[in-house]
C-alpha cells in the first residue's frame, strides 16, 4: 500500500487561506488591541519567525469551564507549546506577594501562578486524549513540552526581584520586560525548557487537538500505521479527513453583530464550521440561539458536533438544548417542532403542515410549499423578536420567503449566519444575490441590516468567507461530479458556467481558452489545483495502486437483475477487502413508481448472489420518511434517495439508477411533464450530489438500451483521471441551460419527500 496516503507531509506550510495568530473570541486574523496583550504577541512572533510557529490568541481554558481564557496559546517546532498569562500593571502596582497571591494596591488580588499553571494544565489535559502524543503506557507522558509562562511587559526582572522575595523556579516561568524586548533572550527564555525541536508529524496532531479536530476523528488522526487493506485505507483517509483547518476554526469563533455568509464547495467542511460557530457563541455569549436545516439527516450530526464541541470548550457540560439553544428543522409538523412551526405559533398566526399546505396552495414541491407558507406568515403577521441569533446550515435549500422570516424573528443586531454550496444546487450555479434572498425597502436597498456582500461587517469581519477547498472527495470524482451534473460533455450543456471567476470560487483554473463572445465553441480547458483537494488520495494520483484504483467504476447491464447481480458481486469485494457494511451507501435515482420494484430486485440481487450478506434485513437500513433523521446505523449498508443522502458521507458510495439521468431514459419519464428542461437540471443535480457523497470510491451502474449517460461518465472520467487532471469543453454560449429555473428547482415535483 503506498505510504503517500498516510504520511503526513513533511513539512508544515502555511496555505493562503491560514495565518500565524488567531483571536479565537472573534475569529479574527488581527493582533489584540490591548496594548500589554499586543506587545507581548508581537515579541514572541519576531522572536521565532525564523520557525513554524502558531499563536491562539485568548484561547478557552477547557479546565475551568467558566468562559475562562489563556492570553496566548504558542505552538512551535523549536519548543512545542507555551500557555503565556499576560498582566498589565507596573511592580508599583503590586503591594504584596504572598505565595501565590498577588495583593495589587487597589485592594484587589490575582493569582498569577495559579493562572499560568492552570493554562498548563488544560493543554496538556486536551493532549492527553490523542494517543500520538504519548509515550509510555501506564505512566505515559506527552512527548510535546507543554509549559505555562507569566508574562510582565511593563516590570524588569531586577525590579521584581529586588521588591518580592520570589522562589528561583518562579522566576524562570516569568517573562519580565528586558526578555520582552530581546528577540534573543525572549527565544531562549521559551526555548530552554525544551529538550529538543518538535516534529511536524507531532506537531500536527498538537494543532489537531487545539483546534478541536479529534472530536470529529475519534482519538487518533492516523490510526492504521501502514495501510494494508481497502478497509484500513478507508478508516485512514476518514480521520486524515477531519482535521479542523485554520479558515474553518477562524470562520467558526466569528460572530458579529450583522449577517454574514459562507459559500463553499461540497465537501467544505461548512457543516463543521456552522457547528463549531453555534457550540462558540452558546459558550461565550448569553443569546437564545437556533439552528436549523431542510435535510433531516443532518439533525444528529448537528446535536453530535454542537454536543462535542460545547463540552470541549466548557469542561464537559452539555449544550442547554431546548432552552437558549435550538436545533429545528426549518418547517416542522403537528408533533415536531420547526422553526417556521414555532415562529407561527409563538405569534398566533396559523401553521400549515405540509399536505395543509398542498392543500390550501394547491402546490406539491416541496420547496415551493415552505416558500407559499412562509410568505402567507409574512403577510398576514407582523413577527415579534425572539431570537439573538440564528444559524442556517445547507441554505441553499431554502427560499427567499424563510430567509425574511427569520430576519423579522431576529434581535436589531440580525445576526443571521448562513451556510450555502456553490454549484450544489446546479441549477442556480450562482449563489442568489441579496437581492433575492431578502427583498428591497422603499428606497430600492436590500431589506436587510448589512449588505455582507461589501466587504466588511462589524468588528472588521468578512460579510461573505467563500471557502473553496473541498476535502471530501477525491479530486477526479469532484471534478467528474461537477462535469457530469452540468453536462459539460454533453452535445449541449444542461447549464454551464461562463465566468472564469465563478469557476475560481469552486477552487478551479483556466489554464486554455476563454469565455470571450468571440471564442464560443472553442476549446476551454480546466484544472483543479491538488491545493484546493487537499485529500489523502490526491496525494497518491501519480503512483496507483491497484488494490485502491480506480476510484470509480462504472457498469451497465441489460436487465436490473443483472444490474442487482453486479451490484451484490462489488459490494463482496468493497467486504473481503476490510471494509465493514456501515461504509456502505448506495444511493438510488429510481423514480417514485419504480421505488418498490427497485427495492425488491436489489434485494433478490443480493439474496441470491452475495456470499457475504445472509439477510438483507439486518444489513442494510432502508432510509425512510420514519426514521430520516437516524441516516445510519452501526454495522448496516444505508440504502437511501438522493435528498436523505444530502449532509451525509461514505466511504463507498453506490449510484444505481443511472438509466433515469440518461436524456432517452429521462425524456420518456418526464415526457408527461412539460417543463422537461428545469426537472432534467433536477436529475443531473441528483447525480452530482451522490458523487460527491463519496470519501473514496464510487460504483456507478444503470441498465436497459439508454446508456448514454455511462459513456459520457466514462469520457469525463478518462480526464479527470489522467495523468493531469483536466476538463475540456466547448466555450457555452448565453443560451446554454439559459431557463433559471429558480430557486425550488432541486427537487422534482412528483418526490414529496418532505410530507411533514
Amino acid at each position: 500500500m503506498d505510504q503517500g496516503i498516510y504520511r503526513i507531509e513533511s513539512e508544515l506550510e502555511r496555505d493562503d487561506n491560514e495565518s500565524m495568530h488567531i483571536h479565537c473570541e472573534d475569529g479574527r486574523y488581527a493582533k489584540p488591541e490591548d496594548d500589554a496583550d499586543k506587545r507581548v504577541l508581537s515579541a514572541v512572533e519576531n522572536a521565532l519567525s525564523d520557525s513554524f510557529l502558531k499563536l491562539f490568541y485568548r484561547y478557552p481554558n477547557t479546565r475551568e469551564g467558566d468562559g475562562e481564557k489563556i492570553d496566548l496559546v504558542a505552538v512551535s517546532t523549536k519548543f512545542g507549546v507555551r500557555a503565556i498569562s499576560v498582566f498589565d500593571f507596573a511592580v508599583d502596582d503590586i503591594e504584596s506577594i504572598n505565595n501565590h497571591a498577588w495583593t495589587l494596591k487597589d485592594g484587589s488580588s490575582i493569582a498569577a501562578v495559579r493562572e499560568a499553571r492552570s493554562a498548563e494544565q488544560s493543554l496538556k489535559r486536551q493532549f492527553e486524549k490523542r494517543d500520538e502524543l504519548l509515550e509510555g503506557d501506564f505512566d505515559a507522558e506527552i512527548r510535546v513540552d507543554v509549559s505555562g509562562f507569566i508574562a510582565l511587559p511593563n516590570i524588569s526582572r531586577e525590579e521584581f526581584t529586588e521588591k518580592f522575595d520570589i522562589p528561583e523556579q518562579v522566576i524562570d516561568r516569568i517573562l519580565f520586560i528586558d526578555q520582552i524586548k530581546s528577540t534573543t533572550k525572549l527565544k531562549s527564555k521559551l526555548t530552554v525548557a525544551s529538550d529538543s525541536s518538535v516534529s511536524d508529524e507531532l506537531l500536527r496532531h498538537v494543532l489537531a487537538v487545539l483546534k478541536f479536530s479529534e472530536l470529529l476523528s475519534g482519538n487518533q488522526l492516523n490510526v492504521i500505521n501502514e495501510p494494508q487493506t481497502k478497509g484500513e485505507v478507508a478508516k485512514t483517509i476518514q480521520n486524515r479527513l477531519k482535521c479542523i483547518t485554520d479558515e474553518q476554526f477562524k470562520i467558526g469563533f466569528e460572530h458579529p453583530d450583522d449577517p454574514q455568509r459562507l459559500r463553499g464547495i461540497a465537501g467544505s467542511g461548512k457543516t463543521v464550521v456552522m457547528a463549531l460557530k453555534a457550540a462558540i457563541i452558546h459558550y461565550q455569549e448569553d443569546w437564545d440561539i437556533c439552528v436549523t436545516f431542510r435535510n433531516h439527516g443532518l439533525y444528529q450530526t448537528h446535536r453530535d458536533l454542537i454536543t462535542e464541541f460545547y463540552k470541549a470548550l466548557s469542561g464537559g457540560s452539555s449544550p442547554d438544548w431546548g432552552g437558549s439553544l435550538e436545533l429545528l428543522h426549518g418547517w416542522g409538523n403537528k408533533n415536531r417542532n420547526g422553526l417556521y412551526r414555532k415562529i407561527a405559533l409563538s405569534n398566533d398566526a396559523n401553521f400549515f403542515t405540509s399536505s395543509q399546505a398542498a392543500d390550501k396552495f394547491n402546490e406539491y414541491n416541496p420547496a415551493i410549499k415552505l416558500e407559499k407558507v412562509c410568505r402567507h406568515l409574512l403577510d398576514t403577521t407582523e413577527i415579534e423578536q425572539q431570537y439573538d441569533a440564528i444559524i442556517i446550515d445547507e441554505g441553499q435549500d431554502f427560499t427567499p420567503s424563510f430567509y425574511q422570516m427569520c430576519r423579522d424573528a431576529l434581535t436589531d443586531e440580525q445576526r443571521l449566519y448562513w451556510a450555502a454550496d456553490e454549484a450544489q444546487n446546479l441549477s442556480t450555479l450562482e449563489a442568489r444575490n441579496l437581492e433575492t434572498l431578502f427583498g428591497t425597502d422603499e428606497d430600492g436597498n436590500v431589506d436587510i441590516k448589512t449588505d455582507v456582500s461589501e466587504g466588511f461587517v462589524s468588528g472588521g469581519l468578512q460579510g461573505t468567507h467563500v471557502m473553496d477547498r473541498s476535502f471530501r472527495t477525491p479530486r477526479s470524482i469532484l471534478m467528474t461530479a461537477h462535469a457530469f451534473g452540468m453536462g459539460l460533455y454533453r452535445e449541449e450543456p444542461i447549464r454551464a458556467i461562463r465566468e472564469q471567476e465563478q469557476w475560481k470560487r469552486l477552487g478551479y483554473k483556466v489554464t486554455e481558452g476563454d469565455f470571450l463572445k468571440e471564442n464560443i465553441g472553442e476549446p476551454v480547458r480546466l484544472e483543479r489545483p491538488a491545493q484546493k483537494s487537499p485529500h489523502p488520495l490526491t496525494q497518491v494520483e501519480s503512483n496507483r495502486d491497484e488494490s485502491i484504483y480506480p476510484l470509480l467504476k462504472t457498469h451497465w447491464a441489460d436487465t436490473a437483475q443483472s444490474e442487482a447481480r453486479w451490484i451484490a458481486e462489488q459490494i463482496d469485494r468493497d467486504l473481503n477487502a476490510g471494509l465493514s457494511k456501515s461504509d456502505i451507501m448506495i444511493i438510488y435515482f429510481w423514480p417514485p413508481s419504480y421505488r418498490d420494484e427497485g427495492k425488491m430486485t436489489l434485494f433478490e440481487g443480493i439474496r441470491n448472489h452475495s456470499d457475504q450478506i445472509e439477510n438483507h434485513h439486518d444489513a442494510i437500513h432502508q432510509v425512510g420518511e420514519s426514521d430520516r433523521a437516524e441516516f445510519r446505523k452501526p454495522g448496516k449498508i444505508s440504502l437511501t434517495q438522493v435528498h436523505y443522502a444530502r449532509g451525509n458521507e461514505s466511504p463507498v458510495v453506490y449510484l444505481t439508477g443511472l438509466e433515469y439521468i440518461s436524456k432517452s431514459g429521462y425524456d420518456e419519464y418526464m415526457s408527461r411533464n412539460s417543463n422537461w428542461h428545469n426537472q432534467y437540471l433536477g436529475a443531473r443535480n441528483e447525480a452530482f450530489v451522490g458523487l460527491s457523497r463519496t470519501l473514496a470510491w464510487c460504483r456507478i451502474s444503470g441498465h436497459g438500451e439508454h446508456d448514454d449517460a455511462l459513456h459520457e461518465l466514462e469520457d469525463i472520467y478518462s480526464d479527470t483521471d489522467s495523468h493531469k487532471p483536466h476538463l475540456t469543453y466547448p466555450a457555452p454560449d448565453e443560451a446554454a441551460g439559459q431557463s433559471d429555473p429558480g430557486p425550488m428547482a432541486l427537487q422534482k415535483p412528483l418526490e414529496a419527500y418532505e410530507d411533514l
